[in-house]
């Protein structure tokens, strides 16, 4: 310990940095109460950030240690690291359609309060001894990955979503007669329809009452943001503030492998070989073409086939079409909410064109942070609650 002490007093009167190592146990699986954790966490929240516990003695009589500074960026690169080498040799165990209580799901039930599960594939029931599983974040991330690949659920309601019952209208899929079976609907012959599962996303997507949450990065808008003095970007700690007030604990969101991926997009579109890579199988030029939010403008980009031009200030680029209007590309604020941030009429006066289109189960945001005159610049967002970036 002496010549170690030496070594790194002479580095730092040489001004060499060392570079730092992650602390935590070799391997960084470990459990707190029976749940699995790797590198860094804070489970039970009774701490100043997160911790491990670490096999070296030096630390804390060899019990656990705190994750901070460079050796915080340290785990978490090993954690990352980790956490694609198990996804790689993670697969979907749950069946893809199931019902319980009278309900039909696809993969893992997640519409309660209790830990999300799923019953076992037929084929892997003796292999893993069980019926049913919980769902733990990598079959969550499997399954999501195994849905993904399969055909997407159209809704079965009927043209436009509008039916009655009993003289009552309905929208989409309702429950009218208050009964404990799945929400239904009208199909364009009459025939009444249940919602399950997937279905029920679908048509919720149509009706603009469940904004498409695929692609969501829950982080700050712009990504940069500042701890300790550090630049950090989007889900650089495997968690990212919703907004810049850092400091309130209640203003952070996990990102789990999900949500890394759709801030890994939101980051990528800083460069033009990103911006190509997302949105170039979709667009044939890049202007020429008149602007869907302000058809005076002919400088927006030209579309191929099954493509969409986005809104400002992605205007130069064409995206999905499956997406249609129900979300904004990526890179528009508020993108769930927002379809372009410019070109249509302003809520409070109307001579106005200059605020913010929105999407489905949106609405402008009217605050001085993020309406239309706003510096954040201007978005949508839930109708229900206060804007944010």
């Amino acid at each position: 310990m002496e010549k170690l002490g030496i070594i790194l007093s002479v580095c730092l009167l040489l001004g060499i940095k060392t570079e730092a190592t992650c602390p935590c146990l070799e391997g960084g699986e470990w459990q707190f109460k029976g749940v699995s954790y790797l590198y860094c966490a804070n489970p039970n929240g009774a701490f100043r950030t997160n911790w491990c516990p670490t096999n070296d003695a030096i630390y804390d009589g060899g019990k656990f240690v705190f994750c901070e500074g460079e050796e915080l960026l340290a785990c978490q690169t090993l954690k990352e690291a980790k956490e694609a080498e198990i996804a790689q040799g993670a697969v979907c165990p749950c069946e893809q359609q199931w019902s319980h209580r009278g309900k039909l799901y696809n993969y893992c039930k997640t519409d309660s309060s209790c830990d999300p599960w799923c019953p076992v594939k037929p084929e892997l029931v003796s292999e893993l001894g069980a019926n049913t599983t919980y769902c733990t974040e990598d079959i969550l991330a499997a399954c999501d990955a195994e849905r993904e690949s399969k055909p997407k659920p159209t809704c079965p309601c009927l043209d436009g979503g509008q039916w009655s019952y009993k003289g009552i209208p309905q929208s989409y899929c309702s429950n009218p007669t208050n009964s404990n079976r799945a929400p239904w609907c009208e199909d364009n012959d009459g025939n009444a329809k249940y919602c399950h599962g997937d279905i029920e996303v679908a048509c919720k997507e149509l009706e603009g009452t469940q904004p498409v949450d695929t692609e969501l990065c829950p982080c700050l808008s712009g990504g940069d943001w500042t701890l300790m003095g550090r630049q950090m970007s989007y889900c650089q700690l495997g968690s990212c503030p919703k907004t810049h007030n850092v400091l309130n604990k209640n203003n952070w969101a996990k990102c789990g492998k999900k949500e890394k991926a759709a801030c890994d997009v939101l980051k990528s579109l800083e460069t033009e070989e990103g911006k190509t890579q997302l949105f170039g199988q979709y667009t044939s030029a890049s202007t020429g073409c008149p602007c869907w939010f302000d058809m005076t403008r002919t400088d927006c980009a030209c579309c191929n086939d099954d493509a969409v031009q986005c809104g400002a200030p992605m205007q130069n680029y064409c995206y999905k079409k499956w997406e249609g209007r129900q979300r904004g590309c990526p890179g528009v604020p508020a993108s769930q909410y927002t379809l372009s941030t410019t070109g249509h009429p302003c809520i409070g006066n109307q001579s106005r064109t200059d605020c913010a289109w929105c999407a489905p189960g949106g609405g402008q945001c009217r605050n001085e942070d993020y309406g239309q005159d706003s510096i954040h610049g201007n978005r949508c967002w839930n109708p229900q609650v206060s804007c944010k970036m």
